[in-house]
């Protein structure tokens, strides 16, 4: 009894951290991401992982988070994998570093899987789109208590699509 509360007292709370890209929320307005990925099934929150808890101290990643938190980068995507299940992976470059976006629906893999199976090549071919896409990442940490915490301006900007959401429903 005391060696499993101990191992639960040692396991960290601060898993990873990356940056979310709203797909979903972007999608509509954006010509090129709706040819390219709207036949996908994407699930709610679309994110990369950046540095996970085997590599970095929970100090580290709260660190990485909080230098983030107020602000937005641009990423570009560039290619995608889908495997036989419908599950799919998207390739992206931030701040000039390539990662690979979790955008399936279906999956329940953790990110760290995903990209050690697009290695393998279990996601099939990368097929590149006609030309990069810029689209807004914003900062998230991704706790085991809370699960992801989003950063202020990820927040700010889903309040503004929202917005012009029911804008655009009125003038209509």
């Amino acid at each position: 009894m005391a060696s499993s509360t101990m191992n639960n007292s040692v396991r960290p709370r601060l898993l990873h951290v990356g940056f979310m890209v709203p797909l979903n929320e972007i999608m509509s307005d954006n010509q090129l991401l709706e040819r390219e990925l709207g036949h996908l099934n994407l699930r709610y929150n679309i994110y990369a992982a950046v540095l996970f808890h085997k590599d970095s101290s929970e100090d580290a990643l709260q660190s990485w988070f909080d230098q983030r938190k107020r602000s937005s980068r641009n990423g570009y995507l560039r290619a995608y994998y889908t495997n036989k299940k419908g599950d799919s992976v998207v390739e992206m470059d931030v701040d000039g570093k390539q990662f690979y976006l979790i955008t399936s629906a279906t999956t329940s893999k953790p990110p760290n899987q995903m990209k050690i199976d697009v290695g393998k090549g279990l996601f099939g071919e990368r097929k590149e789109f006609t030309e990069r896409i810029q689209v807004p990442c914003f900062p998230y940490k991704w706790d085991t208590n809370i699960g992801f915490t989003e950063c202020e301006a990820f927040i700010t900007f889903k309040n503004e699509q929202r917005q012009k959401q029911e804008e655009k429903s009125i003038s209509s």
